[in-house]
């Protein structure tokens, strides 16, 4: 899919590059609800607060998509977009969203427990991330997001 062949650009192309219009492959990825396309895109560097034309952020452009929304992946992307923005709230709130359409989704558990980590509400963390390991036995990263929340507990 579209994701793939992000995978085989990384490296290679300029995420940055804009339309006429201002909107970049992360905004275009928004619009459309191409969540792993997102989630390419910020892995590779996509500077989450470029403005298209409108003055709008491909986060912004995805909240006001997310009407539109299906899928628990499609929320978990909007989760990831808005921690990398650091709206951690807005993260928990868009994963606790995708966790409605899909119960046993250890990654929307992991995304609050990182965000609870970032506000340093390490117990409501650690519970998130207990969660996600329930669900999904040996998920490295949510058991590096435990550790971190229980180490910073100590100190």
């Amino acid at each position: 899919g579209h994701a793939h062949v992000l995978k085989i650009l990384n490296g290679v192309s300029d995420f940055q590059l804009a339309t006429n219009e201002g909107s970049t492959p992360l905004h275009a990825a928004a619009l459309c609800g191409h969540s792993e396309c997102a989630r390419e895109l910020i892995s590779a560097g996509a500077d989450v607060s470029v403005l298209n034309s409108k003055g709008k952020t491909a986060l912004q452009v995805a909240e006001e998509n997310s009407a539109n929304y299906k899928t628990a992946e499609e929320f978990l992307n909007l989760s990831l977009m808005y921690y990398n923005a650091a709206d951690y709230q807005g993260c928990i709130n868009a994963a606790q969203r995708a966790l409605k359409l899909k119960p046993d989704y250890a990654e929307a558990y992991n995304n609050i427990c990182s965000a609870y980590n970032a506000m340093n509400k390490f117990e409501e963390g650690i519970k998130a991330c207990e969660s996600a390991l329930k669900v999904k036995p040996g998920y490295a990263l949510a058991q590096g997001n435990l550790n971190y929340a229980k180490s910073q507990l100590k100190n």
